[in-house]
């Protein structure tokens, strides 16, 4: 049994993403769709065999590059292309081989359909993937620049991460930069980047926590927290992407984390 968390690189377009959704779900249930238009980014969680994630991921990718024109796309977060990211997880216990195995089964396949460069990452981590693409990294399959309209697809294979994001009740970019960077620096086992939210007037300390069983959300709650007091910050609500592990939430009620919606447990 593994997860599977394609990120694709639309969050405005409710007909793009409806159709993406509805390609992927033809071959697996899809647990959770979380679309975000300031990152024009939305996330997919599914959870089934190693082929039917596979199927699944290949249909909302090639759904992604008839839909999506990545040289058009703007948005705060991060991405090389159209379908942005796939990761695959082993859950309970599933061997790390066998989401090694589907990611590189994905990488391959798609490359060869669609004509998209895809990297791999896993020993490379995916901040590094997406500084040295097409630069001091060339592609593990596909051709050797990236997609005219569909730039290049990143897959991998990694352990259980919780992406969680606080809002802050302020529009102070420089702030949300200013915590992010002090928790990459200060907090073990998170990536932090700050961003701009326009559609709500607000800014974001955006967070991958990467160990979430040794530093979970509750940790990275209050890390967020003391720096926003210390900057004359407050904190307007947060968020979890996808589902998390009951754990995780290291004995917080969800009230006292902010969080605007119930986690989804995984």
């Amino acid at each position: 049994m593994l997860e599977c968390v394609p990120n694709f690189s639309e969050g405005r377009d409710k007909n793009v993403i409806s159709h993406i959704v509805e390609a992927a779900s033809k071959f697996t249930p899809i647990i959770d769709v979380h679309s975000d238009p300031d990152h024009n980014r939305s996330v997919l969680t599914m959870i089934g065999s190693p082929s039917d994630l596979i199927q699944a991921a290949l249909a909302a990718s090639h759904q992604a590059v008839r839909l999506i024109d990545i040289s058009r796309h703007t948005g705060v977060h991060p991405r090389l292309g159209a379908m942005d990211v796939v990761p695959f997880i082993p859950l309970e216990q599933t061997p790390m081989h066998a989401a090694e195995a589907a990611a590189v089964e994905f990488a391959q396949t798609f490359a060869a359909q669609a004509n998209v460069p895809c990297f791999l990452y896993g020993l490379i981590d995916l901040p590094q993937v997406r500084r040295q693409a097409f630069k001091s990294l060339s592609p593990d399959f596909g051709p050797d620049a990236p997609h005219a309209t569909a730039g290049a697809t990143v897959a991998g294979a990694r352990g259980v991460m919780v992406a969680f994001n606080v809002v802050l009740d302020s529009n102070d970019l420089q702030a949300a930069r200013r915590i992010a960077r002090t928790i990459r620096e200060q907090t073990p086992h998170i990536r932090a980047l700050g961003f701009a939210l326009e559609s709500k007037g607000l800014v974001q300390v955006s967070m991958n926590l990467v160990e979430p069983m040794t530093t979970g959300v509750g940790t990275a709650f209050d890390a967020v927290a003391t720096e926003a007091v210390s900057l004359g910050q407050t904190l307007a609500y947060s968020e979890i992407v996808g589902l998390v592990p009951r754990h995780a939430l290291e004995g917080r009620q969800p009230s006292g984390l902010l969080l605007k919606a119930a986690p989804k447990y995984l």
